[in-house]
């Protein structure tokens, strides 16, 4: 059925579209941001930290993720001041997580004091699965202090009481009738980081957000019981890629397209004398909206990036080798694994590495007692006939560059611990992004 190693995204160029594509933020700022990871599993904590760099206000759609289908968990509209920081903290509450905040930016849903446990609702069984996940925020506008009947209300909103806020989407309120009523676009100035922090072990991790730009031309306020909008929700379908611009079928497309890479490389420790733990994190972002989308080619079949076979929990799984060479580019055979990523998060420990937990979504993966690389290839082609998918990218012509491999954000964590050592805990944690070929866009 695997008719080869290979799989190829061809894009039509577009010469006169490069102020409306969405790219990759270089500076970490943008209208949208990818969370990969948060967990409260095996004693970890993670605080969500939400940042305006502008000095005008802004409104974002936050929306946290369970890992193992990407359903949301908890979502509500978040209004920052100018220069605002909002922080949020998961922690673990019985089977699943609690969002708990004692920050003074407004929300809706209004957030309690006690927090708000995830996934509650018709479906118990989200609920273990909102221990580890990812998040999103999508920047959703900014208040047009210009419009002199609007003026009021809105300095109101941001003026640090959200008193007025909470009856602006009630009947006769400024957005009853209008959510997007006397806001601008968004100013793209948002940035974040989860950082993750186990207090029995003794170490804290940070984890930058992905940020996406141009990603939204218009406001595009939402009523806070509305959780879209969603990454797979981008306002334009082209892309700005190597210096290109690139025409794709959706905006779900074009954020895809640019995380796509043809495989995760990155360092790992285990074992080694160093009581060493590694745990790789591959996130697929946009995998449940890009699947959602495809549609019929003129033959009648399917294309979808991440489609390989439905597996046993029903869900679609992305087979994949695992592969390690030690420090002196020695193959170290015996070692590794055929494994399937079937989750949006997906979490892989090597031997006994637990530094993140996720049952739901966790692979072990058989390493050796030493350090090196591990290497991970996201090429494929598999033709499956009884479902009429082809596992590839949307061919369109003409084709300016081949882009192969899967959507991705990828991390590595290592963590030593020596233990106490002179009376003082001495456990260290790194986190590192995963690298890629030089031939995908690179991380």
């Amino acid at each position: 059925m695997n008719v080869s190693r290979s799989l190829t995204l061809a894009a039509a160029l577009c010469l006169s579209c490069g102020a409306g594509a969405v790219e990759l933020s270089v500076g970490g700022q943008g209208q949208a941001l990818i969370y990969p990871i948060y967990s409260v599993d095996s004693g970890n904590d993670t605080a969500i930290h939400v940042t305006n760099g502008s000095a005008e206000p802004s409104i974002a759609k936050v929306r946290i993720l369970e890992g193992m289908t990407g359903k949301v968990a908890h979502s509500f509209n978040l209004y920052l001041g100018g220069h605002d920081v909002w922080t949020g903290v998961l922690t673990r509450s019985g089977d699943r997580a609690r969002l708990i905040s004692a920050d003074t930016s407004c929300t809706l849903p209004r957030l309690p004091a006690e927090g708000v446990e995830l996934g509650t609702g018709a479906n118990p069984v989200l609920a273990p699965r909102t221990r580890v996940g990812a998040v999103e925020v999508i920047e959703m506008g900014t208040p047009d202090f210009a419009l002199e009947d609007a003026r009021t209300q809105l300095t109101n909103f941001f003026s640090g009481s959200c008193d007025s806020l909470y009856g602006a989407f009630a009947e006769g309120g400024l957005w009853a009738l209008d959510s997007r009523y006397g806001l601008k676009p968004p100013k793209g100035r948002l940035s974040g980081s989860a950082t993750l922090t186990n207090v029995m072990n003794g170490h804290q991790i940070g984890v930058d957000a992905t940020a996406l730009v141009n990603f939204s031309v218009h406001a595009r306020q939402t009523r806070p019981e509305d959780p879209e909008p969603t990454l797979g929700q981008s306002e334009t379908s082209y892309a700005t890629m190597r210096s290109a611009v690139v025409k794709f079928r959706t905006g779900a497309d074009a954020v895809t397209a640019l995380l796509t890479r043809p495989s995760a490389e990155g360092d790992f420790a285990y074992g080694a004398g160093l009581n060493a733990e590694t745990d790789w994190v591959l996130t697929f972002p946009t995998k449940a909206y890009v699947n959602a989308l495809t549609t019929p080619d003129m033959e009648g079949e399917r294309y979808s990036p991440f489609v390989t076979t439905p597996g046993a929990n029903g869900l679609t799984c992305e087979e994949v080798g695992v592969g390690f060479v030690n420090r002196d580019s020695e193959p170290q055979r015996g070692f590794g694994a055929t494994i399937n990523l079937c989750a949006i998060t997906n979490i892989i420990g090597l031997g006994d590495s637990d530094i993140l937990g996720g049952q739901y979504v966790r692979t072990q993966v058989p390493a050796p007692n030493t350090t090196g690389r591990m290497n991970i290839p996201l090429i494929a082609f598999e033709y499956i006939p009884e479902l009429h998918i082809k596992r590839n990218l949307w061919p369109i012509s003409p084709t300016p560059f081949d882009l192969e491999g899967l959507g991705v954000i990828g991390l590595s964590l290592t963590r030593i611990q020596n233990g106490d050592v002179g009376g003082l805990l001495s456990n260290y944690v790194s986190v590192q992004r995963l690298t890629s070929r030089t031939d995908a866009v690179s991380f």
